[in-house]
């Protein structure tokens, strides 16, 4: 599938994804690395290679390996610990009980004191790495429809990842752009999914409501249980737009004939769509989110068939994305008016 910021094809649909997962981030038996001291700086010795068998490399070393390009740019000193790198988030995430062996291009590089020149290298030289993003303090998105959306930087290659969740019904996978987006950490069980799942069986509803959908997580989730309709809403459009884009990666068994998708732009109050959506809609619905942000805003709904790729939103604002090259994210119109149909 087109990755709408590299260009290339490093997004794949659920099944693809799931099908290689269970041996994607185990060794071969020619497969070595050493666990280094996550707390000091890594000794003074070789990292290993990938592995000449099957191509991967064991974190700990990808890691080694990252710290002396980032010495080598001045970007540490050599005295921080290891863990001083950043954050790695693999591709795809799932839940693990032992530390990856990654192949190439299975590695997302949160750090804070990574730079231009050494993320440059980092992409080129380390086969691992798929892309480096530089974080700041905030986490991306928006916290207050009146205040500034908050993004992360895209230095190199690609942030394009794909987090793997499990419900009872199945797994979903939820691709989202990391400087963009909050992380999300799958876990056996989910608090989250595990109470939506809960009460989804408790209630029976016919439509379901996200109203702070994210990359779309728990509406997918709640596809998955059986819900006939669900409306997911954001205000910031790079989740809206990520939804849209995992409604199709996710298509198949299991995933209903429409959904709705509330895409936002102007202030309204979350209960505002609720309550349309309770009166409105059909009278058994059950809300997610609404607690952390009071506002949402106006609501442009688009009809996403998943069996087909989502049409693109007509906009006059579009935004670049971070790393600066691919295609143009789609951005919600300004002009939309609240219920207008997109085609």
């Amino acid at each position: 599938m087109h990755c709408p910021v590299c260009g290339h094809d490093c997004v794949t649909d659920a099944r693809a994804l799931l099908t290689e997962l269970p041996g994607r981030f185990a060794p071969c038996p020619d497969c070595m690395g050493l666990v280094y001291d996550k707390q000091s700086p890594p000794p003074d010795i070789d990292t290993v290679e990938p592995c000449p068998s099957c191509g991967k490399r064991f974190i700990d070393e990808v890691f080694a390996r990252i710290y002396r390009v980032m010495v080598a740019e001045g970007d540490l000193a050599g005295t921080e610990p290891l863990a001083a790198v950043g954050t790695p988030l693999v591709h795809p995430g799932s839940a693990m009980h032992r530390a990856p062996y990654l192949p190439p291009g299975s590695l997302v590089l949160l750090s804070r004191s990574v730079g231009e020149r050494a993320a440059a290298r980092l992409v080129a030289e380390v086969p691992e790495v798929r892309g480096v993003v530089r974080t700041g303090a905030a986490t991306p998105g928006i916290k207050d429809t009146d205040a500034a959306p908050q993004v992360y930087t895209l230095l190199a290659g690609c942030d394009v990842r794909a987090d793997i969740f499990h419900t009872r019904a199945g797994p979903i996978v939820v691709y989202k752009q990391q400087s963009a987006l909050h992380i999300e950490f799958p876990r056996d069980r989910d608090p989250k999914i595990l109470a939506l799942e809960r009460e989804i069986g408790r209630h029976r509803p016919r439509t379901f409501v996200d109203a702070c959908s994210g990359a779309g997580t728990l509406g997918l989730a709640a596809i998955r249980a059986g819900v006939p309709h669900v409306i997911a809403n954001d205000a910031w459009y790079a989740a809206a737009y990520w939804t849209a884009y995992n409604l199709q990666v996710n298509r198949g068994p299991g995933v209903p004939g429409w959904a709705e998708l509330f895409l936002s732009h102007r202030p309204q109050y979350i209960w505002g769509l609720a309550w349309v959506a309770r009166r409105h809609l059909l009278p058994e619905t059950a809300v997610s989110g609404g607690r952390s942000l009071r506002k949402a805003t106006a609501a442009c709904r688009i009809h996403c068939v998943p069996t087909e790729k989502p049409r693109p939103m007509r906009s006059a604002e579009r935004y670049q994305s971070p790393g600066g090259g691919g295609d143009l994210l789609p951005r919600v119109p300004v002009q939309a008016r609240k219920g207008a149909d997109l085609p």
